[in-house]
């Protein structure tokens, strides 16, 4: 089997002829996430007329991908933890105030589970 790097001798002329420089026809893309105390930004260039220069036959495009992530420090993860707990609040208030739900009994069987459900 050929290696991708080497060129084979048998092939001949099917080897592309290398240029002095390929053009510059890179494409970028980018996406930025922010979750879980981390930002991660992920870095995308392509390009499509670097493959016939390189010695892998049936390439037909080659990328770069880059990641970079960033921890969160102390104080943006106590910031996270508060916005958690109030979304868990405000949740549970509209529970307890619209469907009065602390003013329900119902304590034995499927009951609860229904309840909690609607």
């Amino acid at each position: 089997m050929l290696s991708p790097l080497e060129p084979n001798a048998a092939l001949g002329s099917a080897l592309p002829q290398v240029p002095a420089a390929p053009p510059p026809d890179i494409e970028y893309a980018e996406t930025v996430e922010k979750g879980h105390g981390r930002i991660v930004a992920r870095h995308l260039a392509l390009s499509r007329e670097v493959a016939p220069h390189l010695c892998w036959l049936g390439a037909a495009q080659v990328c770069r991908i880059e990641r970079t992530r960033e921890r969160a420090g102390p104080e943006a993860l106590l910031t996270l933890v508060r916005e958690h707990w109030g979304i868990e609040n405000r949740r549970h208030y509209r529970r307890d105030i619209a469907l009065r739900e602390d003013a329900i009994r119902v304590r034995t069987g499927n009951a609860p589970q229904a309840i909690a459900a609607l």
